[in-house]
């Protein structure tokens, strides 16, 4: 083979390799692309579950609140009755009867999201040391509902909230544990 040939043999090789070289680049580019516009579909797609969620939240909220409208509307109807200087009120929203003593007696039905709160602090306790928005996150459930849902859980007993650290911790009740493990 002439030298000539030789010559116009590399350079024809080496045009090939700098044009897969190239080539190789511009996919690597393209992928770095589709990856970026993945990332922002799939950040959508978190955002819309988190609407969803917070909708259906709501959604439950508002049967619940028409199923107790009913029951309000029957009690408001009827005289209020005085017992030993105790008013009592009908429960509405989930909310205890309120007797005598704060814990005495009352009746509380927890909800879904009630549960879900227990359950977590139970299976993680360390989640309640992060405060509502991890255990709203660990929950599938909104903020708002979920912080509203914790006061409730320690307006009852059933939580222990310490407000001097920001976000407020919150853990199981000692006295409420047995009481918790049979209702979780």
């Amino acid at each position: 083979m002439s030298v000539l040939k030789k010559r116009t043999l590399e350079d024809n090789i080496i045009e090939l390799i700098n044009q897969i070289f190239n080539e190789i680049l511009r996919i690597r580019s393209a992928q770095r692309i589709v990856d970026d516009k993945i990332s922002y579909i799939e950040s959508d797609i978190n955002k819309i579950k988190m609407d969803l969620r917070y909708i259906t939240t709501h959604i439950e909220e508002i049967y619940e609140q028409i199923a107790l409208g009913s029951r309000v509307k029957l009690s408001t109807n009827t005289e209020i009755e005085q017992h030993k200087g105790v008013l009592k009120t009908t429960a509405i929203k989930g909310y205890k009867e309120e007797n005598d003593a704060k814990n005495k007696g009352n009746t509380f039905k927890l909800n879904k999201t009630d549960r879900l709160i227990l359950k977590v602090l139970i299976e993680t306790p360390e989640l309640g040391k992060l405060g509502a928005s991890k255990i709203a996150s660990a929950i599938g459930k909104g903020r708002e509902h979920t912080t509203r849902r914790l006061k409730t859980l320690t307006d009852i007993g059933y939580l222990v909230r310490d407000e001097t650290k920001w976000p407020y911790e919150y853990k199981i009740s000692e006295s409420k544990t047995e009481e918790i493990m049979k209702i979780v």
